[in-house]
């Protein structure tokens, strides 16, 4: 991340107790930034098992 500003480590998965998603994640960030672009950086062994997540499952839009 070194000097890039935009880049942003975020927490919100160290603070949530039990088992952490990307799906939680995702919706998270969304809620707290509704107006944000996110982008999604992982390495290519989590992108290899993307797919075997909460299948249909997506952030609800209130």
């Amino acid at each position: 991340m070194g000097d890039e500003p935009r880049f942003v480590l975020e927490r919100c998965e160290i603070r949530r107790a039990g088992p952490s998603f990307t799906l939680d994640t995702v919706c998270e960030l969304q809620a707290a930034q509704p107006g944000a672009q996110w982008f999604l950086i992982v390495g290519q062994d989590q992108y290899a098992g993307l797919h075997t997540g909460a299948t249909g499952a997506s952030c609800s839009r209130g």
